[in-house]
């Protein structure tokens, strides 16, 4: 396993079982190089920490995070609403493996990096409030070693299937914060990819 491989998963065990961060050392030196990416209105930056650094996402969330299950399953959406306070959420649904983006809950598993964990496609985009919306998909890739695979460290998306989402982040005075998740649950099987 290589060295990058061994820092996500021991990170990612830590996240999971609760258990204190490996990188807490870096809390501080995240936090900073978070207020600097905020200051300079760089979101994309400042999300890369939060998926990164479970101190940066409790520091850049609002006190109580919504939590929003939709279900699409049976052309009927029906809607359950909950919250949870910052320091509880620890569902969030988007982590990095290997330099792309997998669907957190998949990628443990018995302890090790789970070789089958779910890919994700994530889309980034800015609202006229200013706000922020990061919307996942997971989806099946196919890495051919070609100029189609430049976009994405697995390859093309030949198909999405499963339950997809949307993390809403609320500008505040001086940045942004995780107020939603949501969570939209589909129907078995794949859907064409877009």
């Amino acid at each position: 396993m290589n060295k990058k491989l061994l820092a996500v998963a021991l990170l990612s065990a830590s996240v999971f079982s609760g258990a204190p961060a490996l990188a807490q050392t870096d809390d501080a030196e995240a936090i900073s190089a978070a207020a600097k990416a905020c200051k300079a209105n760089d979101f994309k930056s400042l999300f890369n920490l939060i998926i990164e650094y479970p101190a940066v996402r409790i520091a850049y969330s609002a006190p109580e995070i919504e939590l929003l299950t939709a279900d699409a399953t049976s052309g009927v959406e029906m809607n359950s609403f909950s919250s949870v306070a910052r320091a509880e959420y620890h569902d969030f649904p988007i982590m990095l493996v290997d330099y792309g983006f997998a669907y957190g809950p998949s990628v443990m598993k018995d302890g090790e990096i789970n070789p089958d964990y779910d890919r994700l496609d994530v889309q980034l985009d800015q609202g006229q409030n200013e706000g922020w919306s990061v919307s996942w998909e997971k989806a099946r890739y196919l890495y051919t070693g070609t100029d189609a695979d430049e976009d994405s460290e697995f390859g093309t998306i030949t198909a999405y299937y499963g339950d997809s989402g949307m993390l809403y982040f609320e500008p505040t005075e001086d940045c942004w914060e995780l107020r939603l998740s949501t969570i939209i649950k589909q129907q078995p099987g794949d859907r064409p990819a877009k």
